[in-house]
């Protein structure tokens, strides 16, 4: 991604300056605004509720023991949509992808594009009918008083949904100013959309564990952000699962 934008904080009491800590929060800043209108409409709504353990046929990929509809964050029901965007690939081969090469795919995007270093991302586990992972990583802050990085930990959930799969991760930036009192929750919904189609829907949520005087302003700015991180992240998951698939295809030829 492009270099962060992350505020000038020179002023600790400085409230406008103190919501730019949502932006990092989320873990994937970014300075350009890449503006993406949120649209509402049946995609934009939340599939309807199923009894834990309803495996239906027609939904995707879905195995006996698999959850529908499984959510982690404590936000959730307060989740904004932000995002949405029509993408040229199958579903289940972008399920596929984020499942079978995701320490790669984020251990890459931590170093190659965001900057950051020391970064350790676990390979997905299944956990009681869905998929979870952790992961931990350093990054620079741009903070002209204050700290120079921070350490950020990282969980992320992989789920199916009756019309797809949902990716939620949640943030942790443990030396972000007032950051052990919230968290940022972040989704990608993929629903599919039928002729080897995807629509993505991204949102996202701030959860606060205490207290906090600056609650809307960290609101506010997470919802400034979060749209254009979102554009070069989902950029960064559909190319490589373009070279993945190409790189597979050429094995098997070379087999062949």
């Amino acid at each position: 991604l492009d270099p962060r934008s992350f505020s000038r904080l020179s002023d600790m009491e400085d409230k406008e300056e103190m919501a730019s800590a949502a932006s990092q929060a989320t873990g994937i800043d970014q300075d350009g605004r890449n503006k993406v209108e949120p649209e509402a409409g049946i995609l934009g709504k939340d599939p309807p509720e199923q009894d834990k353990g309803d495996v239906r046929e027609d939904s995707v990929w879905v195995e006996k023991g698999d959850v529908l509809d499984f959510k982690h964050g404590k936000a959730f029901t307060q989740r904004k949509q932000v995002f949405k965007r029509h993408l040229e690939v199958n579903i289940r081969d972008l399920f596929r992808y984020i499942y079978e090469d995701g320490v790669n795919i984020y251990t890459d995007f931590h170093k190659s594009v965001m900057g950051d270093w020391d970064v350790k991302i676990t390979s997905w586990e299944n956990v009681g009918g869905h998929r979870e992972r952790t992961g931990s990583f350093k990054k620079k802050l741009n903070y002209t008083i204050g700290p120079k990085h921070t350490r950020v930990a990282e969980k992320s959930f992989l789920a199916f949904t009756s019309t797809g799969f949902r990716l939620e991760w949640e943030i942790h930036n443990k030396d972000v100013p007032m950051g052990s009192s919230f968290r940022v929750e972040n989704y990608f919904d993929f629903h599919d959309a039928g002729e080897g189609q995807t629509i993505c829907i991204g949102y996202t949520a701030v959860n606060f564990l205490a207290f906090n005087l600056l609650k809307g302003k960290i609101e506010s700015g997470a919802l400034k952000d979060t749209p254009g991180a979102y554009a070069k992240l989902l950029d960064f998951i559909t190319y490589g699962m373009e070279r993945y698939f190409a790189e597979k295809n050429l094995s098997k030829l070379s087999v062949a």
